[in-house]
């Protein structure tokens, strides 16, 4: 494969834009026009439902190497696709409009790139921000191309393991253009809700050369007022439809296809558990509580879950309350989800 000097690889930036405060989006915006690397462009899609948005944007749109899209509201993950296709560059990386790059994230890539001849993907690592508290992303996985991707693809479902975090997101990442074009890998634009995953599980399965890097290239920023933390009354089905995607995703790329439909069970129990606090929790009282949950624990995306799981597989927490549900216990979930229990 023929390698490339450092700033000869040209890195594509796409931000999708809906309604994120100014003063988010323009720490944003300033990061990505203030890389310490020239070979890049910054890609924006805005949808947001008010052209007020548009007046945060008109001082970049003097930018030689920034790209801005005008669309109606087509949610994240159209943008993104449409960033794709708009894309000139050699890498993509995705950034969400209230997060920023650090000052270097190019260059490091740049680097990496060079090094180590021309990765379909990287991971990198990130600061996540809470309000006034800065922490670094956990990590105890060397800087390399990655011998095993099964760990790294078991850590998408399980989320706790600390060897690779922060796998199921998009950013703090880079992804060969032509390798995600080649493979025909897109985010689902039937999905409103774990979308990331799903692209990612994708790119993971059919790469051949992934490299992690323990070099921090994102900051994430804990948004209150984010699409992901915010409540719909939908949450249970939207969860029902990428357990949908992702078990079409494993009968057809999985290679130990047993162990991933046994990390989606998995991720099946995790996301009805952030259904009793995030969901459940706005039932007026144990009445509605019981149907609403029952009607949830008839679907099979659900059902099957609960059934195949394996206890020993689960923690405390989600032993217990995939117990209570197999027995068709109620009411002390009922208490957990008033009282706000936050099971991991």
């Amino acid at each position: 494969m023929q390698t490339k000097d450092n700033e000869e690889i040209k890195f594509s930036i796409i931000v999708p834009y809906h309604n994120t405060k100014e003063e988010y989006f323009g720490k944003c915006l300033d990061s990505l026009a203030n890389q310490d690397y020239s070979n890049y462009e910054v890609i924006i899609i805005n949808d947001s439902t008010s052209n007020e948005y548009d007046n945060i944007l008109e001082p970049y749109k003097k930018l030689n190497n920034f790209v801005i899209k005008r669309e109606s509201a087509q949610g994240v993950s159209a943008s993104r696709n449409q960033g794709v296709q708009l894309s000139t560059g050699d890498y993509i990386l995705f950034v969400d409009a209230d997060d920023w790059l650090m000052p270097n994230t190019c260059k490091i890539l740049a680097q990496i790139i060079v090094n180590n001849n021309l990765p379909q993907v990287i991971i990198g690592r990130c600061f996540l921000h809470r309000d006034d508290n800065i922490q670094e992303s956990e990590c105890n996985q060397a800087s390399e191309i990655v011998p095993d991707k099964q760990p790294l693809i078991d850590s998408i479902f399980l989320n706790y393991n600390n060897k690779y975090t922060y796998v199921d997101t998009p950013w703090a990442k880079a992804f060969n253009k032509k390798f995600l074009q080649d493979n025909s890998i897109k985010f689902k634009q039937t999905l409103s809700n774990g979308e990331d995953g799903v692209f990612n599980y994708e790119a993971y399965t059919k790469a051949n050369s992934i490299y992690f890097t323990r070099e921090i290239i994102y900051n994430y920023r804990f948004n209150p007022y984010s699409v992901c933390a915010s409540y719909t009354d939908d949450l249970d089905k939207k969860f029902a439809t990428f357990y949908d995607e992702y078990k079409k995703a494993i009968d057809t790329l999985a290679t130990q296809k047993d162990r991933d439909l046994n990390n989606l069970n998995y991720l099946a129990i995790r996301n009805l558990c952030r259904c009793l606090r995030k969901l459940l929790n706005k039932c007026p009282n144990y009445k509605s509580f019981k149907a609403r949950l029952k009607s949830i624990l008839d679907m099979p995306e659900y059902s099957t879950p609960l059934r195949d799981i394996k206890l020993s597989d689960l923690n405390c927490g989600k032993r217990y309350v995939t117990a209570l549900c197999r027995l068709k216990i109620y009411y002390p979930l009922y208490r957990m989800s008033k009282k706000g229990f936050k099971i991991r």
